[in-house]
């Protein structure tokens, strides 16, 4: 029988029970385990503690938008709202059956392998704090991993997130992060290092310290080209943005730029020549309701990880575009991936689009 976590009352678990009964009945694939939003949060409890390999399997039953926040941060495969349905418990499982591999950061013995090569140097993304906002550790680790393989390095990843490089050059790193960030959401404003400076105490320590010491904002940060912007379901150019005041291109239109608020999510300006406009971010409808004034609602870029039907992602904006429909405001979906076009375009009201899926100059928006 399903492992619930926690068991739920029986008000709660008798019809979840059936409506999951059913679809394991037809084939479904079963998940680990089934998470249900309890009053006590008893379940964010139980699920923290299992592996996140694991977690990347189960399914929440949420009652609200915070539990699915969670759902995200913990990396838990599929989702649904309570009271349950079949056709919301079939899509939960399926997206959980093929939820992406979990990463998992490197226990101590890969980060003291690497640390004792020759030439260490740490590797981290420019204006690391803005990009671990727009794309998520989750990516930037799994981009920073496949940068290790294709130095033939040991992939020795710290929470930060970090790459530790013994024995190979600047350029070949350079190098090999080019074709890493080829065609694909990733920082545009490319990585930065700093040399280990190793002593007798803690190699892991001293690769913190010369991170820190690298520090954010001692020199601004590195140009990127501005990313267009679209509409949907018009596909209309609407402007651009850039991850700092630094951008450049040729810009037509309004340009967007991220400023830091304070919290947890980000304002951006929106400046077409002389007038100027404020997009606030929102991750739950009770967000979205409390904006006023702006021009556009945007989901931080990342809890768009795996945006598809039966995720905690695609619920999310799912509930997010019916409530800014009912709103009249614009939802902006940034690092649209080719994959969740399809999906996005069939969700409710007006839609700003950047990433993969979206065109360059002189293309098409793909329907």
């Amino acid at each position: 029988m399903l492992e619930f976590l926690p068991p739920p009352t029986e008000a709660v678990r008798r019809p979840l029970q059936g409506v999951v009964d059913g679809v394991l009945a037809r084939g479904a694939p079963a998940p680990p385990w089934l998470a249900v939003e309890d009053q006590g949060a008893e379940w964010l409890f139980r699920v923290s503690a299992r592996p996140a390999a694991e977690r990347a399997r189960g399914v929440l039953a949420a009652a609200g938008d915070e539990a699915l926040v969670a759902a995200l941060r913990l990396g838990i495969g599929g989702a649904l709202m309570l009271p349950p349905s079949t056709p919301a418990m079939d899509a939960a499982l399926a997206a959980a059956a093929s939820s992406p591999a979990a990463f998992e950061f490197c226990g101590s013995e890969v980060a003291l392998l690497a640390a004792g090569g020759a030439r260490l140097t740490v590797w981290t993304f420019e204006n690391h704090e803005f990009w671990k906002h727009q794309l998520g550790e989750t990516v930037l680790a799994s981009l920073l991993f496949e940068l290790a393989g294709r130095l033939r390095v040991p992939p020795a990843i710290l929470p930060w997130p970090a790459l530790l490089v013994a024995g190979r050059t600047r350029r070949e790193v350079s190098a090999a992060w080019k074709e890493c960030a080829r065609d694909r959401s990733a920082p545009s404003q490319g990585l930065k290092s700093a040399t280990v400076r190793r002593g007798r105490g803690d190699a892991v320590a001293a690769v913190y310290r010369a991170l820190v010491e690298a520090g954010e904002g001692n020199k601004r940060p590195r140009n990127a080209l501005a990313e267009p912007v679209h509409e949907l379901p018009s596909g209309q150019l609407l402007g651009h943005w850039v991850p700092s005041e630094t951008g450049e291109g040729d810009v037509r239109d309004w340009l967007a730029t991220p400023v830091a608020s304070g919290s947890s999510r980000y304002i951006w300006k929106l400046r077409d020549g002389e007038r100027e406009e404020l997009v606030a971010e929102a991750l739950t409808v009770a967000e979205l309701e409390g904006v006023q004034g702006a021009a556009a609602v945007r989901v931080p870029g990342w809890a768009l990880r795996d945006l598809r039907p039966g995720t905690p992602a695609g619920l999310l904006v799912s509930r997010l575009a019916e409530r800014a429909a009912r709103s009249s405001i614009p939802l902006w979906i940034p690092n649209l991936a080719p994959d969740a076009l399809h999906f996005v375009l069939g969700l409710p009201g007006t839609l700003w689009v950047d990433g993969p899926a979206v065109p360059r100059e002189g293309e098409e928006v793909k329907r």
